[in-house]
């Protein structure tokens, strides 16, 4: 793991950068699955409607008519990939982006979240307004890495709806890229799993 309290700070506004850069193409990519979901609607009236459309709405959509078409050999990708995107990549990758940085002294660097939660436990209950997460370049990486392999598995799913519509079926080539695409996603996520424990 490295060392969260020494580095310059220009290689943590390098790694929120890059982090940007990754998120911008999978949303891109997320928003060129929803248009072979809808049959390839006409290219401006889809880009209009893309325009009117965030990231999460588009998650939802897609989701929804891969839950519609269940026959389709990518429905269950699209679910899986839509939901981990929408509900654990897309709110760490907010909070980064959004939270402002501080240096609060002590040599490293957090994120400020807030946000009000009710504490119940340990007793007596209290109401917690702010949240302190140290943040360096590893930890931005991580999830860059994250959104990288999302947007990788994204890729062996298109080409399956491609061949889907020009060929009746997607290649045996296209399914088995397809699993390697699946396996490369799931091992990423639980390398982000063991590696986020790892912080303490």
């Amino acid at each position: 793991m490295s060392d969260k309290s020494k580095f310059p700070i220009e290689d943590l506004e390098r790694a929120i950068g890059r982090l940007c850069i990754a998120w911008a193409h999978l949303e891109d990519d997320f928003f060129s699955l929803l248009n072979y979901l809808m049959g390839h609607v006409d290219v401006s009236a889809f880009e209009i409607l893309r325009n009117e459309l965030d990231l999460r709405d588009a998650l939802e959509i897609s989701k929804n008519i891969a839950l519609h078409y269940q026959a389709d050999v990518t429905s269950p990708h699209i679910v899986r990939l839509s939901d981990y995107v929408n509900n654990t990549i897309r709110p760490e990758r907010n909070r980064i982006v959004h939270d402002p940085i501080y240096g609060f002294g002590g040599g490293f660097l957090e994120r400020v979240t807030y946000t009000s939660k009710l504490r119940k436990q340990p007793k007596p209950a209290r109401l917690e307004i702010t949240h302190y997460t140290k943040i360096w370049p590893g930890s931005v990486n991580r999830i860059t890495g994250l959104i990288e392999v999302a947007e990788s598995y994204l890729s062996p799913i298109i080409r399956c709806l491609d061949e889907g519509i020009d060929e009746g079926e997607p290649s045996e080539e296209a399914l088995s890229a397809l699993a390697d695409g699946e396996s490369a996603f799931a091992a990423s996520i639980a390398r982000y799993i063991e590696e986020t424990k790892s912080d303490g």
